[in-house]
């Protein structure tokens, strides 16, 4: 029986938690399959192709999102950005506006679930942000301000 969710599919990882599976919905049947074996056939089969199909699926929407994310920084001469430069800025700002911007930014969190995250209110969390923004700024010199792309460090 472990070999049916392998021969569906190449890659799945666990067939044994298929056919456990299996097992534990057999066991939590109110009334016993008049052919069991059969019935455990068709549940692991059926489960192994769910599988696949989920593989399949998570495969799509990530190569969308690839895809269709905004490139952060540039890779223009005028416009370098190095990231040990980023990194350094980052880490002398204070532990709560640092993680605020990280997650908003590289986290695409909306300020919202910042809030819910830090476990601060939006008002605490939009200032943290828009703080640790305005010390990024001192650091960095801003040509026009559309986000990280235009950022250059200040001589």
């Amino acid at each position: 029986m472990r070999a049916m969710p392998t021969r569906l599919n190449e890659e799945t990882y666990h067939p044994e938690d298929i056919v456990q599976d299996a097992l534990l919905s057999l066991q939590a049947e109110r009334v016993a399959p008049t052919y069991v074996r059969t019935w455990l056939f068709r549940v692991v089969r059926h489960r192994a192709l769910n599988n696949i199909r989920g593989e399949e699926r998570r495969r799509k929407h990530e190569t969308q999102f690839r895809q269709e994310r905004e490139v952060w920084f540039e890779s223009s001469a005028t416009l370098q950005l190095e990231a040990s430069d980023a990194v350094a800025a980052l880490q002398d700002l204070p532990a709560d506006e640092r993680e605020t911007i990280v997650a908003r930014l590289w986290g695409g969190l909306t300020l919202d679930e910042v809030a819910s995250l830090t476990s601060t209110s939006l008002a605490t969390a939009q200032r943290r942000y828009v703080r640790g923004l305005e010390k990024l700024r001192a650091v960095f010199q801003i040509e026009s301000c559309t986000g990280l792309k235009q950022m250059r460090r200040k001589s």
